[in-house]
């Protein structure tokens, strides 16, 4: 790979963009499936049909860019069967985190979430008092849920598989979280009354799967016909809006 994201292979260079990316070619290189050379300058569009390879890398360095999750637009939500014919959901709020993301090179990023499991709400307080409890969550003794990645596929311009350790209740294992990166903003700041902005926001929504079983939560009560109370799978999405911090990048 050389220094402008360009790789050499086969006798010919490529770049390493996801479909439809737009980019500026720093050299003369031979496109791949295209005969010409290219000309210094020039923009062009590259494609692979198998994006689940392609890393998008920037044409010229980049440091990454920091920022840390705005706890009051960030919240993690979950889902489970009930009684074997429903779903009920829950959530909580004040999701806190960082992340590492540059959208030009979204291969680097990192991220590092900490959820409150003592903020858990399904919006019915005894239910929420046995799910804080120790048939399931536990929180007395595991106040977080935390998940740290670093393992990003880049499957297209917006969207990635980031691979991280998941930790529930004391266990951890490696959870793929299906992720979507939904812009970037220049946005208001508001601090008591006054708007010290701009600051700019980038948002994101991410969905994965996970069996309870597998992290010590096995509570359940059986039912007729092998039926269950709880599910064992457990649907997880999170909705996360990020501030640039200060100074930006690294």
């Amino acid at each position: 790979m050389s220094e402008h994201g360009i790789e050499q292979g086969a006798g010919s260079l490529a770049l390493l963009f996801a479909r439809g990316v737009r980019g500026e070619l720093r050299n003369k290189v031979v496109c791949p499936g295209q005969k010409r050379v290219a000309e210094v300058g020039e923009d062009v569009n590259v494609c692979y049909p198998d994006l689940r390879r392609v890393v998008r890398r920037p044409l010229h360095n980049q440091d990454a860019m920091n920022w840390t999750f705005e706890p009051g637009h960030t919240a993690a939500e979950f889902c489970v069967r009930h009684m074997m014919v429903t779903y009920v959901r829950g959530q909580f709020k004040n999701v806190q985190g960082t992340l590492i993301f540059d959208p030009g090179d979204p291969a680097k990023s990192s991220v590092s979430v900490r959820i409150d499991t003592r903020k858990l709400w399904t919006g019915e307080p005894d239910r929420d008092a046995h799910l804080k409890s120790a048939d399931f969550l536990d929180v007395e003794r595991f106040p977080q849920i935390t998940f740290e990645g670093n393992q990003v596929e880049v499957l297209g311009e917006e969207d990635y598989i980031v691979t991280g350790d998941l930790t529930i209740r004391g266990v951890t294992k490696k959870v793929p979280l299906r992720t979507t990166y939904l812009g970037m903003w220049e946005t208001p700041w508001w601090e008591d009354g006054v708007d010290k902005g701009p600051k700019k926001r980038a948002g994101f929504t991410a969905t994965t799967q996970i069996n309870r079983q597998d992290f010590g939560v096995h509570w359940n009560s059986p039912m007729a016909r092998n039926g269950i109370v709880v599910g064992n799978i457990v649907e997880i999405t999170l909705d996360a809006e990020a501030i640039l911090n200060d100074g930006g990048r690294r």
